[in-house]
């Protein structure tokens, strides 16, 4: 394997360790908290404070029903108002 000049050995400095990078957010966690937390509040501020609220809605029920329905039974008037 060692004579063979396509076969390079493995550098570890190009390896990405995941210890590292959770680490390294850990000790910045505080940061990110606060910067999360800060945020959510002027998000929150803004939308209850600064934005409209739009309320839409529309409805149309069209029933065309006779007020007396006859059935095999009789006829029944509907209580309709």
């Amino acid at each position: 394997m060692g004579s063979n000049p396509n076969y390079t050995q493995h550098d570890t400095q190009d390896e990405i360790s995941l210890q590292e990078i959770f680490m390294a957010l850990w000790r910045q966690k505080v940061l990110i908290i606060v910067i999360t937390l800060i945020t959510g509040l002027v998000t929150g501020i803004f939308s209850v404070f600064a934005i409209t609220p739009v309320y839409h809605a529309k409805l149309n029920i069209i029933m065309n029903m006779p007020v007396t329905h006859y059935t095999k039974y009789g006829e029944y008037t509907l209580p309709i108002s």
